[in-house]
Order: structure tokens, then C-alpha cells, then sequence
């Protein structure tokens, strides 16, 4: 196992592993959108109609993601992280960089963030980043192209 891999499978995840029903239909939702070589999900797609039902948000009452608080920012990002860290030990590559923001047209900074924290990415060059972000959403495409999830 290499150093990222490592560190990823030692990251407890606040959210994601409240909800395991609600992390395996993103990653369904990541996984579709991967086989098709022009997809990227945003945010808001990704969430729409996802019902989640965790223990320590909301009094453990199911609910859905309508508006972008800093609570659903966080709740999506630990799912995200989960999702990365999960086809990062399938495949050796970041699932998340397939979903992007509605603007910005990217990933947030959360999945840079995370490929820093496991030593994936070294550097904050602008440049650099985005060559890392288009490798991972080639690795992701061709991964989900040839396995069937």
C-alpha cells in the first residue's frame, strides 16, 4: 500500500460513514457520470433528491440538501473525501474530481485539499493543480469506462 493509500484508509470520516446508503448513491451518481467522456457533475446535481439520514445532523431525521450552508458544505465534502478515498484504493485515482462547482467550473478546494493532506499533490501552483485535477478525471473516466460499479 502506498503512503496515500495509507493515510486515506486512516481518515475517519465525521458523515459519510453516518450514512451508507446516502454515500454509495454519490458514488453511483460519480460512477455514471465517469463513464461518459464530456460529464462532470456539479454540486447541486450530485445532491438532488439524495435523502440522507445521519446520526448527528438533524436529530438523525432524514433529510435533503436544498441550499449550500456551511453544514451541507462540510456534510458534502466528508462524503466526497469518502468517495476519493474509496477509488483511490480501487483504482489509484481521486473520484471526486468529477464533480465541480456550479461557477467556478472546478472541483472545490476541499479536493485539493485532501490530495495535499495524503501527499498526492505538492504544490499550490495554479498550473499544477489543474494538470493534477485533469489526470484524476482521466484516471476516474477510463476506471469507471472499464469496471462496472
Amino acid at each position: 500500500m502506498d503512503e496515500a493509500a495509507r493515510l486515506l484508509a486512516a481518515i475517519e470520516w465525521t458523515y459519510a460513514d453516518g450514512d451508507p446508503v446516502a454515500c454509495a448513491e454519490l458514488a453511483r451518481r460519480i460512477a455514471v457520470a465517469g463513464r461518459t467522456l464530456d460529464k462532470f457533475l456539479n454540486y447541486t446535481e450530485l445532491v438532488e433528491g439524495v435523502t440522507f439520514r445521519l446520526p448527528n445532523v438533524a436529530d438523525g431525521h432524514s433529510f435533503e440538501i436544498h441550499e449550500w450552508t456551511d453544514l451541507n458544505r462540510a456534510l458534502i465534502g466528508d462524503f466526497l473525501g469518502r468517495i476519493a478515498a474509496d477509488s483511490y484504493q480501487q483504482g489509484r485515482f481521486l473520484a471526486s474530481a468529477l464533480v465541480i462547482g456550479k461557477e467556478s467550473s472546478r472541483p472545490g478546494e476541499g479536493f485539493y485539499g485532501l490530495a495535499e493532506d495524503v501527499g498526492l499533490l505538492r504544490s499550490s501552483n495554479e498550473t499544477l493543480r489543474l494538470t493534477f485535477w485533469f489526470e484524476h478525471a482521466r484516471l476516474a473516466r477510463a476506471w469507471y469506462a472499464a469496471n462496472a460499479v
